[in-house]
């Protein structure tokens, strides 16, 4: 075989083996992208699986609340019927269920309780004279600020008070039969009932109670891959 011959021989050789390579460069970046978009798409599926999921809590969710309305519904009627929260109305205006938030405040509402106790619950009885009225202390009578969450009403807090009062044996017992019926939520703590002269006096520390009012808030849920 001569030169010319020899050197064709290598140059074809040579452009296999160029193109051969480049063949097999162009392969391995194919079957890499080919890898990466497969990762990225099974991510992508495991993603919008995850976002499916939380839009099927959501729905379950709205779909019990929907549920639940007629069932509340139809509780505040009953509540609206109820002929004792009738008669028990501060104002004829009022709803019935007003009685019952009216008997668990949202708030401590001190100076209401006291008004409350001066003016109606300890007013409204004949022949008792108010020595002492005290809201918000503690056992040991010391003033405070602050409320303790209560053990006996779940989810409410208490408002202590105290009060003294002057007077027969019959204007005690129709001062403790009117505070029973009162639709303010009251506990009593201690009750001491001592003489004087020709009257009774009667010391009680209790406690009022309020309940903070539930706040709904719709909130948004960040989903990351």
């Amino acid at each position: 075989m001569d030169n010319k011959k020899q050197k064709k021989y290598q140059i074809l050789l040579s452009g296999l083996g160029k193109n051969m390579f480049i063949w097999v460069v162009v392969g391995s970046v194919v079957a890499s992208i080919s890898i990466v978009l497969a990762i990225l798409f099974v991510q992508r599926i495991l993603f919008m699986n995850k976002v499916i999921s939380e839009k099927d809590n959501t729905y379950k969710t709205l779909i019990a609340n929907n549920k639940a309305i007629p069932d509340l519904q139809n509780a505040i009627r009953a509540l609206n019927s109820n002929q004792e929260l009738i008669n028990s109305k501060a104002k004829i205006t009022d709803e019935a269920i007003q009685v019952v938030l009216d008997a668990l405040p949202t708030e401590p509402n001190y100076a209401a309780l006291g008004a409350s106790f001066q003016q109606v619950l300890l007013a409204n009885t004949p022949g008792i004279t108010v020595l002492n009225l005290t809201i918000n202390k503690d056992q040991n009578g010391t003033s405070t600020t602050s409320t303790n969450q209560s053990k006996k009403v779940p989810g409410a807090y208490e408002i202590l008070f105290s009060f003294s009062v002057k007077g027969d044996t019959k204007a005690l017992y129709n001062l403790l039969s009117y505070l029973e019926k009162s639709i303010r939520v009251l506990s009593t703590k201690t009750m001491t009932i001592s003489s004087s002269g020709s009257e009774q006096v009667l010391t009680l520390t209790g406690v009022a109670y309020y309940q903070p009012e539930k706040t709904v808030i719709v909130t948004s849920k960040d989903i990351k891959q």
